[in-house]
This record gives C-alpha cells, sequence and structure tokens, in this order.
C-alpha cells in the first residue's frame, strides 16, 4: 500500500491571503517571546506535506539547509510553515515535489525568504497589518503560489509596492535623528496603508 496518496487530477488551490495573514499574526504573537523548536516546525511541515500526499524533506536535508539561520530568522521559518495551514498553500506542495521531484528546494526557498527580510521581526509584524500582508504574499511569491482572486502580475505589482525597504530607504535618506526617524518612518507606513487599503477598497 502507498504511502503518500493524492486524490487524482485535483489541481493546485491559490492561497487564501487574509487565512494566511491571521495565522501568520496570531504565530508572530507567540514567537515574540518564544524560541523556536526546529525538530517540531520539520515535524509539522511533515505533517502539512502528508496531508497534501508528498514525502515530507530528510532530516539531514533539512537541517542543512536550516543549520545557518540565527534565532529571529528561525522565527520567520516557522510563520512560513504556518502559512502551510491554509489548504490553498498546501495544495501546491504536490505541483511543487514533482517539479524538482523533491521538496528540498522548497526548503531552501523559505530559509532564502526567512534570512532575507530581517526587518520584518515579530514585534513589527505583529504591530502592522500591511507588514503582514507583505510578508504573506512574500511567501507566495518566493514558493510559487498563486494568491486568490489575483493573476501573477497583480499580486506582483501590490507585493513591489508595498516593499518596507523603500520606506526605510526614505526614512534614511531624510538624514533625521534615531527618534525622529522612527516618528518619519510611521508617518510614511500611516500613508502607505492609508494608499493601499484606499486603492483595494476601490479595486473591490
Amino acid at each position: 500500500m502507498a504511502l503518500f496518496r493524492r486524490k487524482k487530477n485535483r489541481p493546485p488551490r491559490a492561497m487564501r491571503l487574509a487565512f494566511v495573514q491571521l495565522r501568520i499574526r496570531e504565530r508572530a504573537q507567540l514567537l515574540e517571546s518564544a524560541v523556536v523548536e526546529p525538530e517540531l516546525e520539520r515535524a509539522r511541515l511533515a505533517d502539512f506535506c502528508r496531508d497534501a500526499g508528498v514525502p515530507p524533506v530528510a532530516l539531514d536535508t533539512f537541517e542543512s539547509w536550516t543549520a545557518e539561520l540565527d534565532e529571529e530568522a528561525w522565527r520567520r521559518l516557522a510563520l512560513q510553515v504556518e502559512a502551510f495551514g491554509d489548504d490553498g498553500a498546501r495544495s501546491c506542495l504536490p505541483a511543487i515535489h514533482d517539479a524538482n521531484q523533491s521538496l528540498a528546494p522548497l526548503i531552501g526557498q523559505l530559509v532564502d525568504l526567512a534570512t532575507r527580510m530581517p526587518m520584518h521581526t515579530m514585534d513589527l509584524l505583529c504591530q502592522s497589518v500591511i507588514r503582514t500582508e507583505e510578508f504573506a504574499r512574500a511567501f507566495a511569491a518566493n514558493a510559487g503560489i498563486a494568491i486568490h482572486g489575483e493573476t501573477a502580475e497583480e499580486s506582483a505589482v501590490v507585493l513591489n509596492r508595498l516593499d518596507y525597504s523603500q520606506l526605510l530607504a526614505e526614512a534614511e535618506a531624510a538624514k533625521l535623528s534615531a527618534e525622529d526617524r522612527m516618528a518619519y518612518l510611521r508617518a510614511l507606513q500611516e500613508e502607505e496603508e492609508a494608499e493601499h487599503f484606499g486603492a483595494r477598497r476601490g479595486k473591490w
């Protein structure tokens, strides 16, 4: 009897952005003061793989990809594992596996995102809805997962517009003191949120 069974001819579904944002935000709140247990995250990801009918990544492969992660990067990796709790995101695992004959490259992509978004701390994600959306969208783009109700082009445009590093660059260019820079950055974020959510209301 086969260990992993898939339902035949079931195409991948798209990720529910609002649901994933909520899961990420709730997990970020828990991780603000918690240390990630790597073995637990590997086990949770393995469970999601089994639910999707694909074999999980081998222990040695997972450990080799994650060996250099620091504590905060581990937290961001755990948030991405959490995102696979969405059945739409999870349904994409078989296609990712089949394209590579393994999920090992996916682990590399998750680790890459965890290390290249250092500004997205748990504190920031808990405070800012728009930064949580940016992280969720970055996860989907990095893993090659579609977002429900959007074309790939639309998702790319929105993610580019939400780029937090651009706001940081603007605040840095203003040559302000540390205190004034934080106030300036908050003002930029408020302006960004007003524009972003206003645009979404206009679209829907």
